[in-house]
C-alpha cells in the first residue's frame, strides 16, 4: 500500500510540474542574468537589501513555460551570522508573449518581477 501511494505521489509531482515548465535550466552567465535583473526588477532587490542590507543573488535559474513565456528566478540570500546564511527571497521575472499585432518599435514580450519571501 505504501509504495502505491508514493507511486501515485510522484505521479502527481511529476504532472503538476510539467504543466508549469517544460525547461529549467541553472544559469552560470551571470552577465545575462544580471542583465534582466537590473533592468525589470531592480525595485524588488533595492527593497530586499533594505530589509537586509548583506543580501547577494546566489542562484539564476532559467524557466521556460510550455505557452512560449519563460522567466527568471533569482534566489536571493543573506547572512545570519558569519557562517550561517538562509535563502531571503526569490524574485521572479516572467516574461510573457505580446499577442499579435506587435508594433515594430516594442517589445514581443510583457515583463512583470514579484518577490516570493521565504
Amino acid at each position: 500500500m505504501q509504495i502505491k501511494l508514493i507511486s501515485v505521489a510522484s505521479l502527481l509531482l511529476l504532472v503538476s510540474s510539467s504543466s508549469l515548465a517544460s525547461y529549467i535550466e541553472v544559469l552560470d552567465d551571470p552577465q545575462q542574468s544580471t542583465y534582466h535583473l537590473s533592468k525589470y526588477c531592480f525595485e524588488e532587490l533595492q527593497q530586499l537589501k533594505v530589509q537586509s542590507p548583506n543580501a547577494w543573488v546566489g542562484l539564476t535559474e532559467y524557466v521556460e513555460y510550455s505557452h512560449g513565456a519563460y522567466g527568471f528566478n533569482y534566489r536571493v540570500y543573506h547572512a545570519l551570522s558569519y557562517f550561517d546564511t538562509e535563502e531571503l527571497a526569490v524574485i521572479r521575472l516572467d516574461a510573457t508573449p505580446v499577442p499579435p499585432p506587435i508594433p515594430a518599435d516594442a517589445s514581443s514580450y510583457l515583463y512583470s518581477c514579484s518577490t516570493d519571501m521565504s
